[in-house]
């Protein structure tokens, strides 16, 4: 048995910070969400994406000016925890852990259906071999999953680079042209597409394993935003610019097979270059889901290290995603549905978070980009159309939870 331990070694500087934030963010949404999106506002789903990556850029601030204050493995959960005390904390807990539980397993079955379709693999086996391998590189080495993380989000980038080439050489000229004002139909997909920039409030459980934080940890959440930003819209600029016949969940293997005049190669081209992205970002998703439950979750079991690895609390990360997989194809659950209801919750983890710092901030600085992303939270929670019902209800659920065990212990006190 691994030695019993919570220490964390500091071996993220700005490159594979970089590398490991962009992992995060990079996932399935580049290769499926795009098309989902043109099917439904067309043209228009461009705003969607605009919309998405300007409504991270306050909330990203929130996150870098409190990482930076206490980097913590514990991430958003400890944000809230340690400015909004108890309640905030585990209702931000159970918004974070729901949310995985949804949308990690949809982005693994989404690798699995592109292997699926080129090398003949059930869907749900491949995506099960995808969160194993993944989970298994993440207990290799603090040092050696840091390097990994920075080789593979390269190779996701290259591969991105050459995707994308290919799809601006098939472009229909007669789709692209600027958009017309948006109106409410432009943002009907935007609950899917805003899954797409969700990914940094994961990242943050690395923050505790940042080399030089108040520099690396800024660094890393600006340049990952700006190379996520620019990726994302090439990629719906792309799909919208080749045309209808090309809005669906698979329009770069439509876009390959095109240029290329084989499908059979494309989509062994393109179910490679998915299953990287995927990949990449379920490693780095664990990495960080991993430390947040080492250091959120007080159970001693979690407690074991082997070459800076919660070795217990990886295990753990992979095993629970591995059973989601299963139980989403055993009951058929739309991937879909699963990636929108998710990022709703992260909504409201950084409304939560927004908060925290708008309780803490200490100068004009911090009360000036917690309003403004407070703002920009709500108005994006009351214009989108997507339901509220599944945050609404893993909080309701937390404060139930939270107030129960204030209530046992107020009784168990002597005197009572």
């Amino acid at each position: 048995m691994s030695p019993i331990s919570t220490r964390l070694l500091p071996t993220l500087g700005p490159v594979s910070g970089t590398g490991m934030m962009l992992n995060n963010v990079l996932g399935a949404g580049m290769l499926s969400i795009p098309g989902l999106a043109a099917r439904s506002a067309g043209a228009q789903s461009i705003w969607s994406w605009i919309l998405a990556a300007l409504v991270v850029v306050p909330l990203l601030g929130v996150f870098a000016l409190l990482a930076v204050r206490s980097p913590h493995g514990g991430g958003v959960i400890h944000i809230a925890r340690d400015n909004l005390g108890c309640w905030g904390g585990n209702v931000t807990m159970a918004l974070l852990f729901s949310a995985v539980i949804l949308g990690l397993p949809s982005i693994a079955l989404t690798g699995g259906y592109y292997a699926q379709g080129a090398f003949g693999l059930p869907a749900w086996i491949g995506a099960c071999v995808i969160l194993a391998t993944a989970t298994g590189a993440n207990m290799i080495s603090a040092r050696g999953a840091a390097r990994i993380g920075a080789w593979v989000s390269l190779g996701v980038v290259i591969f991105l680079i050459v995707l994308l080439a290919c799809g601006l050489a098939g472009l229909d000229h007669a789709f692209v042209a600027l958009p017309s004002l948006p109106d409410r139909q432009s943002f009907a997909p935007f609950a899917l597409v805003f899954f797409s920039f969700a990914g940094w409030e994961i990242a943050l459980g690395m923050s505790e394993e940042f080399r030089s934080p108040a520099r690396n940890i800024p660094l890393a959440i600006g340049l990952s935003w700006g190379l996520a930003a620019v990726f994302y819209l090439l990629c719906a600029f792309v799909v919208i610019g080749n045309g209808p016949g090309f809005w669906n969940a698979h329009p770069f293997l439509d876009i390959l097979s095109h240029i290329v005049g084989d499908r059979v190669f494309a989509s062994r081209v393109v179910a490679l270059g998915a299953v990287i992205i995927v990949w990449a970002n379920l490693f780095a998703a664990l990495w960080g889901v991993s430390r947040m439950i080492l250091r959120s979750v007080p159970l001693a079991a979690l407690r074991h290290e082997r070459n800076g690895i919660p070795v217990m609390a990886v295990s753990l990360t992979g095993a629970i995603m591995v059973t989601i997989v299963a139980a989403a194809t055993f009951f058929s659950i739309d991937i879909a549905r699963l990636i929108s209801s998710a990022g709703m919750n992260f909504l409201f983890i950084y409304g939560l978070c927004a908060i925290a710092l708008l309780v803490s901030a200490q100068d004009v600085i911090g009360v000036a980009v917690s309003a403004l992303a407070l703002i920009v939270i709500l108005i994006v929670l009351f214009a989108t159309g997507s339901s509220k019902i599944y945050p609404l209800t893993a909080s309701g659920l937390a404060l139930a939870v939270t107030g129960g065990r204030a209530m046992l212990g107020r009784k168990k006190r002597p005197g009572r």
